[in-house]
């Protein structure tokens, strides 16, 4: 059995709320299926980052560094995702080598510190910079065989 069988299994249908800008990072998330989307609040409007399919992570930056929510994470197709909670992933992180625990915290602070521009740049330019490419569209919902 691995760890992943091990993490709690969570659902989620499109278009609920995951995460919200702000809030107490406490829990990672790995989707299992489906897709989400990452965005803030800008003066024009939702401002889409990115968006994110099966097998990738959301909600780490808050556990490695202990702060909140960097932006809003939204279903936009229904959604399965296996969710560590932040006490083990602590306990995870506190036994892996003190150098990659460094190298995390400062990727992490690289990470807010690009967000922050982002945010900087939209709010001057109204939009995204033109040479920044928008966030690949989620695959097309292949149709249930088992559906008539």
């Amino acid at each position: 059995m691995s760890s992943l069988d091990l993490m709690e299994r969570r659902v989620f249908y499109a278009g609920q709320d995951i995460l919200k800008e702000g809030s107490p990072g406490r829990e990672l998330f790995i989707i299992e299926s489906g897709h989400v989307e990452i965005w803030k609040k800008a003066p024009q409007g939702k401002l889409v980052l990115e968006r994110l399919g099966p097998k990738r992570v959301f909600g780490e930056l808050g556990l490695i560094d202990d702060t909140g929510r960097s932006n809003n994470i939204t279903a936009i197709s229904d959604c399965v995702c296996r969710v560590i909670v932040g006490d083990d992933f602590k306990r995870r992180l506190l036994n892996t080598d003190p150098l990659v625990r460094a190298l995390m915290r400062v990727m992490v602070e690289s990470m807010r510190s690009l967000d922050g521009r982002i945010v900087e740049m939209v709010k001057k330019n109204g939009a995204l910079p033109p040479d920044l490419p928008p966030p690949a569209a989620p695959p097309a919902a292949k149709p249930d065989p088992n559906k008539k």
